[in-house]
């Protein structure tokens, strides 16, 4: 609880980046489902979008927990 109040009010960076991470993720289940019709397969697509997010969402959240820690510290 206490990482999810940081994450939202306390660093601006993470949470730029984990709100950035769960629209890509979206855009990526999107475009999946065909609601979003793509020419060719959708799966590439999908996937870039899904790699992109987890890569976003890690990158929130190790800078939440470490400057975390280092407010704590």
């Amino acid at each position: 609880m206490k990482l999810i109040k940081y994450i939202l009010f306390g660093n601006f960076w993470s949470f730029l980046l984990i709100l950035s991470a769960i629209v890509d993720i979206a855009i990526g289940v999107i475009i999946l489902t065909d609601v979003l019709p793509v020419k060719g397969s959708p799966l590439p697509i999908s996937l870039v979008c899904f790699a992109i997010g987890l890569i976003y969402l890690a990158a929130g959240l190790g800078i939440a927990i470490t400057r975390l820690r280092k407010k704590e510290n």
